[in-house]
């Protein structure tokens, strides 16, 4: 799914995976290499908008922090290899949740507890229920959740223990 452009940040990156998807085949490799830039761009616009979501700029950010300025502005950079700690500092100072999982044959192996909380869609699938959302109007997550959301709003039908449902005889 290709991110939103934000010009400031990957503006090149964007360009250079469009270049590289009109000359290159698609091959296993090519896939692979264009799922990990995508990944570190999607990372990048992330923190941003996390940064900007709490109401900091990078200047109250890295006060907070106790770093410069300048390795925020490098933190936020498609291309910086974040570590780990960095990623879950970033994200306490931000209020953002890490949320991360491996998957394994299909399956969603959870690591952070946030990523319990994930279901794991088919490509097909993301872009179905993408679509659904679109056409009533509501984020793809308001959307799976409302037939959940709906049947928590209903009373519901208390049945007594050991009983059966009584069949009434009809005549005609």
């Amino acid at each position: 799914m290709k991110p939103k452009i934000k010009p400031s940040i990957g503006a090149d990156t964007l360009d250079a995976l469009e270049w590289l998807a009109s000359i290159h085949e698609d091959t296993p490799e090519s896939q692979a290499i264009e799922e990990e830039e995508w990944t570190k761009y999607n990372l990048a616009i992330a923190l941003i908008e996390a940064r900007e979501a709490a109401g900091h700029t990078q200047s109250t950010l890295a006060a907070e922090l106790g770093v410069q300025q300048s390795l925020i502005s490098k933190w936020e950079k498609v291309h910086h290899n974040h570590t780990l700690e960095t990623l879950l500092q970033l994200c306490n100072a931000t209020g953002a949740k890490l949320v991360m999982g491996l998957e394994i044959g299909g399956e969603l192996h959870a690591i952070t507890p946030a990523a319990k909380r994930c279901v794991l869609l088919s490509e097909t699938a993301q872009q179905n229920l993408e679509a659904k959302a679109k056409s009533v109007g509501l984020t793809p997550r308001e959307t799976l959740l409302a037939p959940l959301v709906e049947k928590e709003k209903q009373p519901a039908k208390r049945r007594v223990p050991g009983s059966q449902p009584r069949l009434e005889a009809r005549g005609n």
